[in-house]
């Protein structure tokens, strides 16, 4: 279990102190600070995709190293559909992150060559100023968020 864990940074690895009682203060107490650590999720792919017929014969075919396009497209589906299950219409950045270094990570088959400093550059890239973040799962969770506003509308606008 403690493997499963994100590694503290050093600074937060102190040891915390409650302030001191009442009688021995002069001056108002501060709350103690409780350090926030932001849990990164992890995945397991192969978990995910044998979850459905075709995440099956996906597999089948990454096992080969090779995907075709339609494949590439439904794993992609399986994978969003998971994500906004587990984490909402909006996953942070952080975790659309984790679930493209796990799908790199499982399959490496899947590594974007041209990006050396991640891989997953393909999966997903987080964006800059002035522009939006990128990637297929990106541009999937993009999509379906428009279109349930846009079911949402409609929907609205009938009654």
């Amino acid at each position: 279990m403690s493997n499963q864990l994100p590694q503290l940074h050093p600074s937060c690895r102190k040891d915390w102190q409650l302030p001191p009682s009442m009688e021995d203060q002069t001056a108002p107490v501060v709350p103690a600070m409780i350090p926030q650590t932001h849990i990164i999720p992890q995945f397991d792919n192969c978990k995910i995709l044998t979850g459905s017929t075709e995440g099956k014969l996906i597999l089948g075919s990454l096992d080969e190293d090779v995907i075709i396009p339609s494949q590439r497209k439904c794993f992609v589906r399986i994978s969003v559909s998971h994500l906004m299950e587990k984490f909402g219409e909006s996953p942070t950045s952080e975790t659309k992150k984790a679930l493209a270094a796990a799908l790199i990570h499982g399959f490496p088959s899947l590594k974007d060559e041209s990006d050396s400093s991640s891989g997953f550059g393909y999966w997903f890239a987080t964006g800059r100023i002035r522009r939006p973040a990128t990637g297929f799962l990106e541009e999937r969770l993009r999509n379906v968020r428009k279109r349930m506003r846009k079911r949402a509308r409609s929907q609205s606008t009938q009654q």
